[in-house]
């Protein structure tokens, strides 16, 4: 499940590039949702 995990965040750092604005707003709306 981790790895899934982990695989998903790799591909959504992948598709926003190296977009800070972007990374912020996917990790700020993980932490809401699920705590690791």
């Amino acid at each position: 499940m981790f790895c899934l995990m982990l695989l998903l965040f790799g591909a959504v750092v992948f598709i926003s590039g190296t977009d800070p604005k972007k990374l912020k707003d996917f990790i700020n709306k993980n932490d809401q949702s699920d705590k690791f």
